[in-house]
């Protein structure tokens, strides 16, 4: 297709094309007013310090460093915590708000990963206030249910630990149980000496103190925590350097203010309020006041600085002594441990025992270094859920207000929208109509009728006015003889009475299909001819779309198709009907056969076609292209 071929289409759908871009054009804009506006309001969490698990190996979910490996499951970790019903449900209550259905919500609200400490909650409303009251109000429920998740999931290791503990507790007491039992019975304790019971006294001596440093060991360990959390937290504080100290104290800015005041009292009395020196008094006094504030200000200002510095040296001194003592109580720990050992082995080795004693002791050994395991665990387990209680994983940094509003995100998209629509439908309905054009080869003009087949037109047939049913249509050469189409008819058949040669008298019709038109041309033709005196027969080969009794209301049990198979005179005379129509008789497709190529080829076809030639002046038949149309055509001569 070329371009100006392309144009001309264009050119004939023209209002077709602005009607389609006005429509998509107004159904954008409606669409956008009643979606409306978006706002979206962002509150900033931070992640002040990375919290341990209970067990003070592994970091807790609150506590993992982002990067690229691990952001997204952190954002899908937060987010499935910010959309629980245990967030969602106190926060829209908080603000009177009724839950949203249909999955309305995780469109809404998005936890986003801004940094390797800094995190977003960011939700989308139509409405500016709501989305901060919304925002604010998802933020507090999920820090403070981030919290308590965190606080259970070291509370639980806790638990665990403790029933470890109680576990390991009762194995111990089954063996020395058994190991006692046995003594007894073969009178081990008996047979031991005095070294022997003493390197067992002091077993349990050093045992015991363990336990005692254990615990010291624990509480010196929390301690050193919440003096590193306050230590940061000063330190914070103290980034800035120590504010200097520029003119004169407030307590000199008083007395002047005071000085000035009784001036400017004693000149108002006598001299009055518009008198210049008592203006000039009014001007400093108030800048005297106003540097009265700013150095008060100032004072304070130092006065917390120094504060914070005192504090800062004192948790250093504090934090030093505590981690001597650690280390010290560490060192302690190994000694008794070595030294518990080291009598263990003294005593077995001053006794004589047997392999089941041996065996015995040594169970109740390593159930004893398997319970103090589980101990310093369960310990380090509680100091962390103690610092998990007293410290929040994640706090707001900047709530939705004044100096963080929300934000329309939505704004200029209607014109953006509405623009980017029409352009789409111009192109679309261009598109489609040079698409639809190009697959449709149906002729649509005489022109391209001539183009397409080597023959001349004789006529076109115009469609008529008004609304016909197929019957009439099929005969408006008889109905309604002033019609144009009754015209084109009349042109048609005129053309084949002058041109045609006298042997022409057998015409067929065929098509590639039913309702294609070729019962309503060949009927009105075979009328017009017969309303020009010639003599027609008009013969129904389609066998399988018949058509031809239906225009004419005649039955159809016996027609072409019987004729055929017994081609007499008698089946002549039966198979021929006539019509209204003067000189016109038909012949109907008769009854189907299975095999419509087999028919069409019958020695009979031959004889029946000169029959029909010698009673009439023109025999006219109608068939599709595809049932026997090249066994027909054979007899037929136009």
């Amino acid at each position: 297709m070329d371009i100006w071929r392309a144009v001309a289409i264009l050119n004939r759908r023209k209002w077709l094309i602005l009607f389609s871009v006005v429509i998509t054009t107004a159904l954008t804009f409606g669409a956008t007013r009643l979606v409306g506006s978006k706002w979206e309001a962002t509150v900033k969490l931070l992640a002040p310090q990375t919290a341990s698990r209970a067990n003070g190996t592994e970091q807790g979910h609150d506590g993992y460093d982002v990067n690229p490996t691990n952001s997204k499951a952190i954002t899908s970790m937060y987010n499935s915590i910010l959309l629980s019903r245990e967030v969602v449900e106190p926060a829209f209550k908080k603000i009177q708000e009724n839950l949203p259905t249909g999955g309305e919500l995780p469109k809404q609200v998005e936890f986003v990963v801004v940094g390797p400490r800094l995190f977003e909650i960011q939700v989308t409303t139509n409405q500016a206030e709501k989305a901060e009251l919304l925002a604010n109000a998802l933020a507090e429920s999920f820090v403070e249910y981030n919290h308590v998740l965190n606080t259970k999931d070291t509370y639980s290791v806790v638990k665990i630990l403790q029933e470890q503990l109680r576990k390991a507790d009762a194995e111990l007491a089954k063996a020395r149980t058994k190991y006692s039992n046995y003594s007894q019975e073969h009178k081990v304790i008996g047979t031991s000496d005095d070294e022997t019971r003493s390197a067992r006294t002091q077993i349990d001596t050093y045992r015991a103190e363990i336990n005692g440093v254990q615990q010291e060991l624990a509480v010196c360990q929390t301690r050193l925590s919440n003096n590193q959390r306050r230590l940061a937290e000063i330190e914070s504080l103290l980034r800035s350097p120590r504010p200097a100290v520029t003119g004169a104290n407030s307590k000199a800015i008083s007395a002047e203010i005071d000085r000035i005041t009784g001036t400017l009292a004693s000149l108002q009395a006598r001299y009055g309020a518009e008198y210049p020196e008592v203006k000039r008094s009014l001007i400093t006094r108030d800048d005297l006041i106003k540097r009265l504030k700013t150095a008060q200000d100032l004072e304070r200002t130092i006065l917390t600085y120094d504060e914070k510095v005192s504090q800062q040296a004192d948790i250093q001194k504090n934090n030093k002594d505590t981690q001597a003592r650690i280390l010290e109580l560490q060192a302690r720990q190994e000694t008794l441990s070595k030294a518990i050992t080291n009598e263990e082995s003294r005593a077995m080795e001053s006794k004589n025992l047997s392999d089941p004693v041996n065996s015995l002791a040594n169970e109740v050994n390593s159930k004893s270094e398997s319970r103090a395991a589980i101990l310093a665990r369960l310990n380090a387990a509680l100091m962390a859920h103690d610092v998990a209680q007293r410290e929040n994983p994640l706090v707001i940094l900047e709530r939705v207000n004044s100096l963080n509003p929300p934000v329309n995100i939505s704004s200029g998209r209607t014109f953006k929208l509405i623009g980017l629509s029409a352009i789409c439908a111009l192109l679309g309905s261009c598109a489609l109509i040079i698409a639809l054009d190009s697959v449709d080869k149906r002729i649509k003009s005489v022109s391209e009728a001539e183009r397409s087949y080597p023959v001349r037109i004789l006529a076109t047939i115009p469609q008529p006015e008004g609304t016909m049913s197929y019957a009439d249509l099929a005969r408006i050469a008889e109905l309604k003889p002033r019609a144009l189409a009754t015209e084109a008819y009349r042109f048609l058949g005129l053309h084949m009475l002058n041109d045609v040669t006298p042997n022409m008298r057998s015409i067929m019709v065929i098509s590639a299909k039913a309702e294609q038109g070729s019962t309503t041309t060949i009927t009105n033709l075979a009328i017009t001819l017969a309303q020009a005196g010639k003599k027609v027969v008009l013969v129904d080969a389609n066998t399988r779309t018949a058509e031809l009794h239906q225009v004419f209301k005649t039955p159809n049990d016996f027609g072409f198709t019987d004729l055929l198979m017994n081609p007499t005179i008698s089946s002549f005379e039966k198979a021929l009907m006539q019509t209204t129509v003067e000189n016109l008789q038909i012949i109907t497709s008769g009854t189907s056969p299975e095999n419509p190529w087999e028919t069409y080829r019958s020695s009979n076809l031959r004889m029946v076609s000169k029959q029909l030639r010698d009673i009439a002046d023109y025999v006219l038949d109608v068939i599709l292209i595809h049932q026997g149309s090249p066994g027909i055509g054979t007899f037929c001569q136009g």
